[in-house]
């Protein structure tokens, strides 16, 4: 359960977000352990998502809408994850990286208004991402880095070196050096905590604190005590105080001095604890609430919250000697939220007349070193330097008030940067009309081309519907002529003949004439001389005269070559003629006119040429082996006689 409420003089403190603050923020989005923001009376610090591992500096007393081409420190590979402010030089940056390094950045006199990439110091040493980086509270020059390495250093700042290291044995979560300066602390994802003595090089208390795996996280209260926050084994979030006086001889914590339930969400929430007023304030990422509690008399008591109205993605509380003394304000945070806004948060005490009270404000730390590095090396502790804070502003007036007057200031350079502003705009403005006069020709111009492509389509569709409808009464007549071939292969030969006859016409009869011609005369010659040879052969036999068989020869030899040849050409002539002409003029005339135009292959002339000439050649030879042997056998008697 909650501690137990008591009476307090800042009992009735109340929360409330101004409605000053710094917009258009852009921090790197990466999920990591470390804290994406620092403050102090001067600037503010960021992680920036504009170049990796860069940080944007801006200006505490100016909150405005942050230019996308703001200044920023430009020198880590790799995203940034946790910074700080030297305590003792508010110009004075640390910076934790992705790249396993640390770099010290001078942020120059009076703000950042260019690009840096120059660093002081950078600290090598780390072999994997650097989470958390913090100065010492009393001893100047003396920081401490805690890594994913599994590994914590303790730095000489102005030379670079590492003065002390030890094995932390997991993922740290979070760093704090106690109020003193003599030990600090890092806790871990195994749900441990580590005490460490860097001067002693060796660990004074290495226990564990929670139950559940969820990131614990830690804080100093005194130079002996110091309190967590994290989760027990049914997820509660729970605040406990611890006491390293309270070890076992194996380093062992006795247990917790006190334990409270904080809430049951299961969101991270971050310690803060501020020395002089004695309040604790636990918040985190996707918190919408900042609890508040006193300490007193070694007790944690529960007091007011703070409720936000959007969730924060990470918060950072400042130095107490900038606060508003004279408006009772105990304490002031800043807040990143989902809406990239960095607000500012103001924790003051309900007074009817709010006026300066000494017994509000004890002395608060100046911001001054205790001790030198070597003073602290040697072993030597001490308190930090406190003052009271009515004595640390200039001329006695409250940090916050010469902050608004600053923002006055601001406002009216920016009223000054505003008109500059306009008269840019209106120019932009103009040749955005001109650029918009064009724009509208050329859309004309565009919608016509649009008008003449789609008449040019609908040409192209109608072309195509035509040639479509072309090509399919091709198909049908290419089938129609198909099934007339397959016809007319199954008709007779005779039919075929006279087909061929009447597509061959004129070339047929020609060529048929000149090889009938030839071929007849040839056959002829040869059937003549045969059968003469062989009848005068015989006629001779009979015949015993030498000189009657010579006569016979040489006589009918040379009167049947003329005869036949004269016959048969003749003949030949007058048949061929007669008979093509008449089949090829009635024939051609009255059945193929159409076929013969329709069928122009060449296959079929060259099958009728040859049937045609084939028939020509049997009737020539018939012809011609009938009209010799007549004229030979009326030649006989004569030949006898003779």
């Amino acid at each position: 359960m909650k501690g137990g409420k008591r009476t307090s003089k800042y009992k009735n403190i109340i929360g409330e977000e101004k409605s000053y603050k710094f917009t258009n923020i852009n921090l790197v989005s990466e999920v990591t352990e470390g804290n994406f923001i620092a403050c102090n009376g001067s600037f503010i610090a960021a992680s920036w998502n504009s170049t990796p591992g860069s940080v944007a500096v801006l200006d505490t007393p100016f909150p405005t809408n942050v230019k996308i081409n703001t200044p920023i420190l430009k020198g880590h590979k790799r995203s940034v994850f946790d910074m700080a402010f030297s305590p003792f030089k508010e110009n004075i940056l640390a910076t934790a990286s992705d790249d396993a390094t640390c770099k010290l950045w001078e942020i120059p006199t009076g703000g950042l208004r260019q690009n840096l990439n120059q660093d002081l110091i950078t600290y090598k040493g780390h072999t994997r991402r650097v989470s958390f980086v913090k100065f010492n509270p009393v001893a100047e020059n003396v920081m401490a880095t805690a890594s994913t390495d599994y590994t914590l250093h303790v730095w000489n700042s102005t030379k670079g070196e590492t003065y002390a290291k030890v094995d932390i044995g997991d993922i740290p979560t979070s760093l704090d050096w106690n109020t003193v300066g003599s030990l600090v602390g890092v806790t871990t994802k195994k749900k441990m905590v580590n005490i460490f003595d860097p001067r002693a090089n060796k660990s004074v208390l290495v226990s564990q604190i929670y139950e559940s795996p969820r990131s614990p996280k830690f804080t100093w209260i005194d130079d002996n005590s110091f309190v967590t926050t994290g989760f027990s084994k049914n997820n509660v979030k729970e605040l406990k105080l611890w006491d390293i006086r309270k070890v076992t001889p194996e380093l062992k914590s006795e247990g917790p001095v006190q334990k409270l339930v904080i809430d049951n969400l299961l969101t991270v929430v971050t310690p803060f604890y501020d020395h002089e007023s004695k309040l604790l304030f636990t918040s985190g990422k996707g918190e919408l609430s900042i609890h508040i509690y006193d300490f007193n008399d070694s007790i944690i008591h529960a007091n007011n919250d703070f409720k936000s109205k959007t969730p924060a993605l990470s918060v950072h509380m400042f130095e107490r000697k900038i606060l508003d003394y004279n408006k009772c304000e105990i304490d002031r945070f800043i807040q990143y939220n989902n809406k990239k806004e960095i607000s500012f948060i103001s924790f003051c005490l309900s007074r009817k007349n709010p006026e300066y009270e000494p017994a509000l404000y004890p002395p608060v730390f100046s911001g001054e070193p205790a001790l030198t590095y070597d003073q602290w090396v040697a072993g030597e502790n001490k308190e930090p330097v406190k003052k009271e804070i009515h004595l640390l502003g200039n001329n006695n007036a409250s940090q916050t008030d010469k902050g608004e007057a600053k923002i006055t200031e601001g406002s009216k350079k920016e009223e000054a940067v505003d008109n500059d502003l306009e008269q840019k705009i209106k120019m932009i403005e103009e040749k955005v009309n001109k650029k918009q006069a064009i724009y509208d020709q050329l859309l004309k111009q565009k919608e016509e081309l649009d008008k003449r492509l789609k008449a040019v389509k609908q040409k192209k569709e109608e072309v195509n519907d035509k040639l479509h409808d072309a090509l399919r009464d091709k198909a049908l007549r290419d089938k129609e002529k198909e099934k007339n071939q397959s016809e007319k292969k199954e008709e007779p030969k005779e039919e075929v003949k006279e087909e061929t006859k009447e597509e061959t016409k004129e070339e047929v009869k020609e060529e048929s004439k000149a090889e009938v011609k030839e071929e007849s005369k040839e056959e002829v010659k040869e059937e003549s001389k045969e059968e003469v040879k062989e009848e005068t052969k015989e006629e001779v036999k009979e015949e015993p005269k030498e000189e009657v068989k010579e006569d016979a020869k040489e006589e009918t030899k040379e009167e049947t070559k003329e005869e036949v040849k004269e016959e048969s050409k003749a003949e030949v002539k007058e048949e061929s003629k007669e008979e093509v002409k008449e089949e090829s003029k009635e024939e051609v005339k009255e059945e193929t006119k159409e076929e013969v135009k329709e069928e122009p292959k060449e296959e079929p002339k060259e099958e009728s040429k040859e049937e045609t000439k084939e028939e020509i050649k049997e009737e020539s030879k018939e012809e011609a082996k009938e009209d010799p042997k007549d004229e030979i056998k009326e030649e006989k008697p004569e030949i006898n006689e003779g």
